[in-house]
């Protein structure tokens, strides 16, 4: 449904790293594995679609960790995401 991707504590070494805070959209979740999905099938589900992605970008630039969230992101009035609100960087890391 919407994700932001912006730039983390690396957990390996002193850098930093691509993480992706995503809200999938329940609706085309369950199209994609039917209504009785766990959370493992949907961590593979998402996963495989980052992977898509991150076949088309140099090493550097791709997304490295993946943090799911269940409830909406904190936007401002022009329905955009506040990037630098702590709170809609948090969620399930998978």
């Amino acid at each position: 449904a919407e994700s932001m991707v912006w730039e983390g504590e690396s957990e390996m070494s002193e850098g930093t790293t691509i993480v992706a805070t995503v809200k999938v959209d329940e609706a085309a979740a369950r199209e994609a594995l039917g209504v009785a999905f766990s959370d493992e099938e949907l961590y593979k589900l998402v996963w495989a679609e980052i992977d898509k992605v991150n076949d088309e970008l140099p090493y550097f630039k791709k997304i490295k960790r993946v943090i799911l969230r269940k409830e909406d992101f904190d936007v401002t009035t022009s329905k955009k995401i506040k990037r630098f609100v702590t709170e809609n960087r948090e969620g399930t890391e998978i």
